[in-house]
C-alpha cells in the first residue's frame, strides 16, 4: 500500500511540475512513467535476489544501490522530458551529474561502513536448492579438497619453522 501511495504521490508532484511548466499535467504519461520505473526497481530487485543465490554472485546485491539510483535517475530524466522537450542534453547532463554525486556519496559512506564493522555476507536469503545453477560439490570431494589444503598447510608451517630456526 505504502508503495502505491509513493506513485501516487510521485506522479503527483510531477503533473504538477508539468502543468506549471508546460501548461498541461500529462498526468497519465508521469503515472506511466513511474510504474514502469517501479516495475523496474522490482525486478531488479529480484533478479539480483536471485542471481546472488543461484550463481553465487553478490556482486548483484553489493552494488545493488548503484542499479537503483540508476533507475532513479533515468525515472527523473524521463520526468524532466515530460515537462518539456527542449534542451535534452542540459536534462541529461544535470540528471548524469547527480547521480554520480549520489553513487559516490553512497559508495563512500559504505566503504567506511565496511572498515568499522567489515564485510557482511551478502547471499544471506535462502532459496529453494533447485534455484542453484552452480553444482554442488558431493560431500567426500569437498573434504579432499579441505584434506589436500590442510597436508599443504601443515607442510608449509613445518617447513616455515625450519627456515625459521637456521
Amino acid at each position: 500500500m505504502a508503495t502505491v501511495a509513493a506513485v501516487l504521490v510521485w506522479t503527483g508532484i510531477w503533473a504538477v511540475l508539468t502543468r506549471i511548466f508546460s501548461g498541461r499535467s500529462h498526468f497519465l504519461r508521469s503515472l506511466g512513467i513511474a510504474l514502469a520505473g517501479t516495475l523496474a526497481l522490482v525486478v531488479y530487485v529480484e533478479l539480483a535476489r536471485y542471481f546472488a543465490f543461484a550463481f553465487i554472485w553478490p556482486l548483484a546485491i553489493t552494488y545493488q544501490y548503484a542499479a537503483l539510483w540508476t533507475v532513479v535517475a533515468v525515472i527523473c530524466f524521463l520526468h524532466l522530458r515530460n515537462v518539456g522537450t527542449g534542451r535534452p542534453w542540459f536534462k541529461a547532463a544535470i540528471v548524469t551529474t547527480g547521480l554520480a554525486i549520489v553513487i559516490a556519496t553512497q559508495t563512500l559512506q559504505r566503504s567506511e561502513a565496511l572498515s568499522d564493522v567489515g564485510r557482511q555476507y551478502a547471499g544471506s536469503q535462502l532459496m529453494p536448492p533447485a534455484l542453484r545453477v552452480v553444482s554442488v560439490r558431493e560431500r567426500d570431494a569437498f573434504f579432499g579438497e579441505i584434506a589436500k589444503l590442510k597436508a599443504g598447510l601443515d607442510n608449509d608451517r613445518g617447513s616455515s619453522k625450519t627456515d625459521a630456526g637456521h
